[in-house]
């Protein structure tokens, strides 16, 4: 032993181990050049394609798309598109778990391109970059070409580059997913083109700035673990200002308890222009005397507002509120359920409730009511006659119909009603329905809403309890489902689908838990936008 520990040192003289520790540093030097990338966040940026119609960041996303594939708001979603069985088999498939370890450790980026959008880069195309850094390698001789499989093709893009491409599914049809490995990054591409990623690398090794739509998002400091931000390219759906374009930022936290919270801010958002609320007056105390706690969903805006949802101040509509409301008093819709719900058809279903404070007396509310269908009966041959009602204490105005053919066929009680109750003139989609609101105890025990109404700071604002408003929503579908079953027994077939609705319903299965829902507005200078707060089931609290 003696003997073998000199022939060591004998053999290590000062040379031959200057010798090995050069070699060694050279060869930890090769492998470090090799496999070590420098994080360069911008660098998932630059690759999306400029005429993305959405760009979202998702950092650390092996580690929350657990969270995320639970939480009951998004299990809501996939289960209105059908997809339970897909969502239940990515949180049982431990491949699935080990390749998002491998792939989205560190940070995530992805966009998408419609199918009608204007471009370079042909739609409808799904588009995303990882940071994988020292993996980079690895993927690149082993892991990536394993994966794809026998039937996969291989490109070279350029010296170092390969591009693998196989046959797989797009929205829309067929098309094909291609995949690149280059500087720290995994590029991936689901579109119709086979080598579509190739578009994606060469944008993100040129060395550019990334396009407007994932600049911004760009700009933004880099989220926490649990939270998604992103830009999203959008249309207005409704009034005279529909498809208008518009684009938001936004940010997303989806936390484990079923509990979620965000914000997005659009600029300008001129489409429907938030209101300050201290410029509007509101008596909320006094409608929350009416109401209490009947309304499962509440919104309140202002007149200006209503009357673009209506179709502008132009419409036929708004000359009708216009008969009905005078000054700038904030107008309230509320869908209400359970004692207060209606009837179509003799199957029961929410009723819809509108209003706004008012100093109408009742002959004069008669005149206008009257004033205001005349004008709908002509343009739209609607056939409904205003009449007088009433229960020995409270009175009301019942739109019956006229029996003309174009008529809808209601029962007795179903009919829409207008009565003016506690200084709130009150519109109700059924006769029935409004009866038992104006029957109820006075005051009423107060409603959640009433508190975010009197603390709003702008106009519009949103509340909703998705345990009460989902049970009726689904009395609605059913009514819906109904009347398309009746209509595919006539030659011309009905315009809604049996299938759709089943997903519908499906949807409010799921959505109950979500439990309160706010929606609140807020300005500053030229942009506007939404904070959204959700408290699911699961939650051991509000979102403050």
């Amino acid at each position: 032993m003696a003997k073998q520990s000199a022939a060591i040192r004998e053999w290590f003289t000062p040379r031959r181990s200057l010798i090995l520790t050069l070699s060694l540093l050279f060869g930890l030097a090769c492998a470090w050049r090799v496999l070590h990338f420098p994080y360069n966040r911008e660098t998932l940026f630059r690759g999306m394609p400029a005429n993305a119609f959405w760009v979202a960041e998702h950092p650390s996303l092996s580690s929350a798309w657990k969270d995320v594939l639970s939480n009951p708001l998004v299990k809501a979603g996939i289960a209105a598109g059908g997809l339970e069985d897909e969502s239940a088999g990515l949180l049982r498939s431990r491949r699935i778990a080990g390749v998002m370890e491998s792939l989205a450790a560190r940070n995530t980026v992805a966009s998408y391109v419609p199918s009608d959008s204007e471009g370079a880069f042909a739609g409808p195309a799904l588009v995303a970059a990882s940071w994988v850094g020292y993996r980079t390698q690895f993927l690149r001789w082993r892991s990536l070409p394993k994966a794809m499989g026998p039937g996969a093709a291989k490109y070279r893009l350029m010296p170092g580059v390969d591009i693998w491409t196989v046959k797989s599914d797009v929205p829309g049809g067929s098309g094909f997913l291609s995949i690149c490995v280059a500087e720290g990054v995994i590029y991936a591409c689901l579109s119709r083109d086979p080598f579509g990623v190739q578009h994606v690398v060469l944008r993100a090794l040129a060395g550019g700035k990334p396009a407007r739509s994932a600049a911004v998002v760009a700009g933004k400091p880099e989220p926490e673990r649990g939270v998604q931000q992103g830009w999203a390219l959008w249309q207005w759906p409704f009034g005279p200002t529909r498809n208008m374009w518009n684009s938001s930022v936004y940010r997303l936290e989806v936390q484990p308890g079923g509990s979620l919270r965000g914000e997005a801010v659009s600029a300008p958002l001129s489409a429907f222009p938030v209101a300050s609320a201290p410029a509007v007056a509101g008596d909320w105390d006094g409608l929350g005397a009416v109401l209490g706690n009947v309304p499962a969903a509440f919104a309140a805006l202002t007149r200006e507002q209503a009357g673009r949802l209506a179709g502008g101040t132009g419409s036929l509509t708004f000359a009708v509120m216009d008969m009905l409301i005078d000054g700038n008093d904030p107008v309230f819709i509320a869908l209400a359920g359970g004692d207060c719900s209606g009837r179509i058809l003799g199957l029961k279903v929410p009723m819809l409730l509108a209003g706004v404070k008012s100093d109408l007396a009742p002959d004069s509310l008669f005149a206008r009511v009257s004033a205001g269908l005349d004008l709908l009966n002509r343009r739209y041959k609607l056939g409904l006659i205003p009449r007088r009602r009433g229960d020995g204490i409270r009175t009301w105005i019942a739109l019956d119909s006229s029996g003309g053919k174009d008529t809808p066929g209601l029962l007795e009680g179903e009919a829409p009603a207008i009565a003016l109750v506690g200084g709130w003139l009150i519109a109700a989609s059924s006769e029935a329905g409004l009866k038992q609101l104006l029957a109820g105890p006075a005051p009423r025990e107060p409603g959640k809403w009433l508190p975010v109404m009197k603390s709003a700071g702008s106009f519009p604002v949103f509340w909703c309890d998705s345990t009460r408003i989902c049970g009726p929503a689904r009395d609605a579908v059913a009514v819906m489902t109904l009347w398309t079953i009746a209509k595919e027994t006539e030659a011309s077939p009905g315009s809604l689908k049996r299938a759709d609705l089943d997903r519908a319903r499906a949807w409010f299965v799921e959505a109950e838990r979500a439990g309160e829902i706010v929606l609140e507005t807020f300005s500053s200078g030229d942009s506007a936008g939404v904070r959204l707060r959700v408290t699911g089931t699961g939650a051991a609290a509000a979102i403050q």
